[in-house]
């Protein structure tokens, strides 16, 4: 074999020294919440899950509301056929 082919050679099979660098030092240890902290992280979590909880109930259709017809707004749009007479309508209808 030529020099240069047991160069490229060498350049693969030869055992990687390992660099002194940022991305070989040890992995930090996890991070542990202080009480509030964890107390906190602990009630968004709760809110979440309820949240996504109901988000799925509403979205399948299982729930259903009763609501008091006092607390509905009227709609401020006039109904189209307020001015219309019984007799028309039915005329329309058929």
């Amino acid at each position: 074999m030529s020099k240069r082919t047991d160069t490229i050679k060498s350049l693969f099979t030869a055992p990687q020294s390992s660099a002194l660098s940022a991305d070989n030092m040890p992995a930090a240890l996890p991070r542990v919440s202080s009480g509030s902290v964890r107390s906190l992280k602990d009630s968004f979590s709760e809110v979440e899950k309820e949240n996504e909880e109901l988000r799925e109930r509403i979205a399948s259709g299982a729930v259903i509301l009763e609501i008091d017809p006092s607390l509905v707004d009227p709609s401020p749009l006039a109904d189209r056929f307020r001015d219309q007479d019984d007799s028309s309508f039915e005329a329309l209808k058929q």
